[in-house]
């Protein structure tokens, strides 16, 4: 929604008043009404996004040469807008569809320092957006709450997700409330504590809910809307479905975002693992239709999220990914990979974050660009990618997106 807006557009908004006010309210009501993908906060996403770009004028003009399409070439000119920050690469959980289940000690590299967060302030001057969370739990990282106030001194708008077993913990529950945090994703894929904890190996459904509860009613009296339940459907928990409507209703989420997407994180061993996970996609969407419209009247707002529409290569490159002419991740290690739907440099590693600026234009950045401009998408690439255009036979994931299109349900 951000990328649709024009210089004429967002100059009016730039300074507190009726232009920027009636923009939020046109921005409020176009969140409501509807099954569709989910939408930050209005309010509190536009008013940091536009004062962010007030103090910051190159930061306006990076973004407004980024969303050139012409613009989106080997070599870049601009600065990526977006960012995913990886304070830690640890997890607490070994849940079964994630590559940290994999890790050693559920580990792949160590923790990315507060100095080494710093070191990169000359790439926040230009960032509108960030999530700090890869593929760790950051309530694990001890300077997390340090790493988002640092991030909101630059009006960066930033969200994390977590797995809510810290909430508890060392004043969790405060400090989140307290925090210029933009949105808190938690994660809960089993609305009974049998499939929670068959899915989320190592967690304590009673102690998460528990937390969870907690935070929210925190949350309440301090009139802050930062949480969103999210939920990974697949075939050990689409029986669930409606439950988990209730369990959120229970918690006290205000949002709850139902996903479609099961990563292959970019690894053969991962498309054949999760491929077999999926769920049946049109009666899901249409139990989620009804769900959506029994629920709204009670001040919950259910979301849908797929990994965004397949990717061509044979169309222009306004259908190629967006995310490698515009954003970047940074891994614990300070290293440089495409996304999160990889999330792992070990992977694809495009260089070294310490020199973000000059490395968002390192050979391996520029080498791995033209492979998708010139059609030659990378094979950790392909399962974002139409499978007609790549030649291949159709897989799971293709099938979502045409069951998904066939249902005509709009995403903005």
């Amino acid at each position: 929604m951000l990328q649709e807006l024009t210089k004429a557009d967002l100059v009016p908004l730039l300074s507190h008043g009726p232009d920027r006010n009636n923009f939020i309210e046109s921005k409020i009501k176009e969140s409501m009404g509807a099954l569709k993908a989910p939408y930050p906060s209005p309010h509190d996403y536009w008013n940091t996004i536009l004062d962010g770009f007030a103090k910051f004028p190159y930061r306006l003009e990076n973004f407004l040469e980024a969303k050139k399409l012409e613009n989106r070439a080997v070599f870049q000119d601009y600065k990526p807008f977006l960012i995913d920050l990886e304070p830690n690469s640890r997890c607490n959980f070994r849940c079964t569809m994630c590559q940290v289940s994999e890790w050693q000690r559920g580990q792949r590299a160590a923790d990315m320092t507060f100095e080494e967060f710093k070191s990169l302030s000359g790439l926040y001057l230009f960032v509108v957006e960030a999530k700090i969370h890869g593929m760790g739990e950051p309530l694990l990282h001890k300077d997390f709450f340090k790493m988002v106030e640092f991030l909101g001194e630059y009006l960066i708008w930033t969200r994390t997700s977590i797995n809510g077993s810290l909430l508890l913990a060392n004043n969790n529950i405060e400090r989140i409330v307290n925090s210029s945090l933009g949105e808190v994703q938690i994660s809960l894929d089993g609305a009974t504590k049998e499939t929670y904890e068959k899915i989320r190996v190592r967690a304590n459904f009673e102690k998460v809910t528990n937390g969870i509860l907690c935070l929210n009613e925190a949350l309440e009296m301090n009139h802050r809307n930062l949480t969103r339940m999210w939920v990974v459907l697949q075939n050990q928990n689409i029986h669930e479905i409606s439950e988990f409507v209730e369990l959120a209703k229970k918690l006290k989420f205000k949002r709850l975002t139902f996903s479609l997407s099961l990563n292959d994180w970019g690894q053969e061993f991962w498309r054949d693992k999760n491929g077999t996970k999926g769920v049946d996609i049109a009666p899901t969407l249409d139990i989620l239709q009804k769900l959506y419209a029994d629920s709204i009247e009670e001040g919950l707002e259910i979301s849908l999220w797929k990994q965004s529409k397949k990717y061509t290569s044979a169309d222009g490159v306004e259908n190629l990914c967006p995310w490698i002419f515009d954003r970047t991740y940074i891994g614990s290690d300070m290293r440089l990979t495409p996304c999160a739907i990889i999330g792992n440099p070990d992977v694809t590693d495009l260089g070294d974050a310490k020199t973000i600026l000059e490395s968002w234009n390192s050979q391996e950045y520029m080498d791995f660009r033209r492979k998708h401009l010139e059609g030659e998408i990378p094979k950790e690439c392909r399962d974002c990618y139409s499978v007609e255009k790549l030649g291949t036979d159709i897989s799971r994931s293709k099938q979502v997106f045409v069951d998904i299109t066939q249902h005509k349900l709009k995403f903005e």
